[in-house]
């Protein structure tokens, strides 16, 4: 990108990226054939935000880039939410918007990465940079309260129950068979290979929230009434 001042970066299908890219392009289809009868008043905009939102998730699982891969998951959000929040429901639409938080930890990574030596947010240079020990806690914290956040973990869940409920069937699946993976996806990704010192360190609490997240969203249900 030479109006970025030669701005490049690398894209990658291999590893556990791969597993991603075919989930996506196996699952959109079908929820677009799926939604389809109930979506024919404006059918032109379902399919293309679908295929806008396949696109971009495509990308986003192959970018080897740690300052693009936030922007990419952002920009997931604009055309999810038209597929989701087809019924133009308040309520449920700003309940989303709190994964828009993570841009604030995410920065905080491609900024301290771009702070290196080597002045590059390439995955597998950043590899290849060792930060130090003050640092490598600080970029753990905000890449942990991010994708906990995609996940999304307890207690930064609230807004997960809102969006499954006010979504149709086919925004549903979607959103619960890509875009919440991305947080665990990006731990393996980025956190573990970058900081795994760090990641070693916090493995009992990591441990221990999910098994809390576990428990409790299992002793939830017992209160669901159909």
């Amino acid at each position: 990108m030479a109006s970025l001042g030669n701005y490049q970066f690398n894209l990658c299908i291999g590893g556990i990226s791969l597993f991603f890219v075919i989930l996506t392009t196996f699952l959109i289809p079908i929820c677009i054939l799926v939604g389809w009868s109930g979506m024919r008043s404006y059918g032109k905009e379902y399919i293309t935000a679908s295929l806008i939102c396949e696109f971009l998730m495509i990308a986003m699982f192959c970018m080897l880039d740690s300052l693009l891969f936030y922007v990419l998951p952002e920009s997931v959000l604009i055309p999810m939410l038209c597929v989701v929040f087809e019924t133009k429901k308040d309520q449920g639409s700003i309940s989303i918007f709190p994964l828009n938080f993570t841009w604030i930890c995410f920065y905080a990574i491609s900024y301290s990465v771009d702070s290196s030596p080597n002045k590059k947010t390439d995955l597998q240079i950043s590899l290849t940079t060792k930060f130090s020990e003050r640092r490598q806690i600080f970029l753990w914290i905000a890449s942990f309260t991010s994708f906990g956040i995609k996940v999304p973990m307890v207690p930064v869940h609230i807004w997960l129950p809102e969006a499954h409920v006010e979504a149709p069937t086919t925004g549903s699946v979607t959103l619960a068979g890509i875009p919440l993976k991305l947080g665990t996806y990006g731990l393996l990704r980025f956190s573990i290979p970058m900081f795994p010192e760090v990641t070693l360190c916090s493995t009992p609490f990591i441990y221990t929230s999910s098994a809390i997240a576990m428990i409790y969203t299992s002793s939830s249900t017992l209160r669901h009434r159909s």
